[in-house]
């Protein structure tokens, strides 16, 4: 069975962070050579997916808000 660990920060809709996540996996596996989803995808409406792997394999997807300095 796989697994996948969404995190959703600053108050993001829920809906609107799985869209976002389902949007990255749909892209594909394109980073560490094909075995994990894009590190970072960034939207025009300020949110960032970032993506990573648990020791177990398990993806996690990280959904936020850009933030300015």
């Amino acid at each position: 069975m796989s697994r996948i660990i969404i995190n959703i920060e600053d108050g993001i809709d829920q809906d609107d962070a799985i869209l976002l996540v389902k949007w990255v996996i749909n892209a594909g596996r394109s980073s560490d050579d094909g075995g994990q989803y894009c590190y970072v995808t960034t939207w025009k409406t300020g949110h960032v997916v970032c993506s990573g792997k648990s020791k177990k394999g398990t993806d996690i997807f990280n959904v936020s808000l850009e933030k300015h300095a």
